[in-house]
This record gives C-alpha cells, sequence and structure tokens, in this order.
C-alpha cells in the first residue's frame, strides 16, 4: 500500500522575549522577535507555512495590523500555532483579509470590546483549540462560508459572541 506524505512545512520561529528580526526564523534558536516580520517571510509557494510561537504575550505593537493577502493550499497551509501547547502563545485581536488556507492552532486571543477574530474576504480559516477572551469574539465579512462544531454551515457576515475555547471551528469554501 503507498501511504500519503505528509505536506513539507517551512518553519519560521517567534520568540517574543529572546528573539531578534535580524536573525532567520528557520530554527527556535534562531527565532524572529515579531510576527509582523514572521508575516513578511510568508509568501506564496508550494509549500506550507508554519510559524511557531514560543511561549509568551505578543504585544499589538509586534503583530501585523491586517493579516492579510497570505495563500497556502489545500494541502500545504499557512499555520501559526503555539509551539509549546495550548494556550503558551497569547496575542492581540486579529485582523484577517484576502487569505486562504489560513489555520490558528492553540494561540489565546485577547481584546477588549471588539472583534477579537475578523475575518474578511478569506476562505478555509480554521481555528483548532483556539481560546478567546472577548464579548464579540468572531466577526466574517465576505467569507465564503462558515462550519462550526455541529457542522452546519452558518450564513456570513455574521458575529459569534462567545467567550472560551474554540475548537474545530472552520471558514471553508463551499463546494
Amino acid at each position: 500500500m503507498v501511504g500519503i506524505a505528509p505536506p513539507f512545512f517551512v518553519d519560521i520561529w517567534v520568540d517574543p522575549v529572546s528573539g531578534n528580526d535580524a536573525n532567520g526564523g528557520a530554527t527556535r534558536d534562531q527565532a524572529l522577535r515579531t510576527l509582523s516580520k514572521a508575516w513578511r517571510h510568508v509568501l506564496l509557494n508550494d509549500q506550507g507555512i508554519r510559524i511557531n510561537l514560543v511561549e509568551g504575550d505578543y504585544p499589538e505593537a509586534t503583530v501585523p495590523n491586517m493579516w492579510e493577502d497570505r495563500t497556502g493550499t489545500f494541502a500545504t497551509p499557512v499555520i501559526i500555532r503555539a509551539a509549546d501547547g495550548v494556550g503558551t502563545a497569547r496575542l492581540p485581536a486579529m485582523n484577517v483579509a484576502r487569505c486562504k488556507h489560513f489555520h490558528l492552532d492553540g494561540l489565546t486571543i485577547s481584546a477588549a470590546g471588539r472583534a477579537i477574530l475578523h475575518f474578511e474576504a478569506s476562505s478555509d480559516i480554521r481555528l483548532r483549540n483556539v481560546t478567546v477572551r472577548s464579548t464579540v469574539a468572531v466577526a466574517t465579512n465576505g467569507v465564503t462560508g462558515l462550519t462550526a462544531q455541529t457542522g452546519q454551515p452558518v450564513q456570513a457576515p455574521f458575529v459569534l459572541r462567545l467567550g472560551g475555547v474554540l475548537q474545530d471551528v472552520a471558514v471553508l469554501e463551499d463546494r
């Protein structure tokens, strides 16, 4: 029997305390300091990109104002993950626009009184074990479809109000 090879990922490491944006970011020891610098490394290619966030707080000044115009593929997505375990990387609100095949894994995202995750004109957005701390958790506009834990599609635009953990929520293309 022929197995399916796992996708190849280019790893980018970010450490908000010990990292340095003059580094290349290819290993934990050579981590970048800011997510903004890591996001600039994400380009169109046929390899997956995995941004590994070392435990810590990632202040607004160190993350992109808009997470925009990045595209992975179904087999090779762009992944931003907490490298040291679920909830260990803490980010501010995220505004995501025109991204495809973009996955968030194990992050804690918090902001007061506004949409903590805003998705616009994006598809195949997947959230796994993401903890949100806000009254307005997720807002979408121009997203092609949303499938939540129930597996039932939800019409966009919509606002999901909650606080807690989002598990296996996905914004997917309608097929």
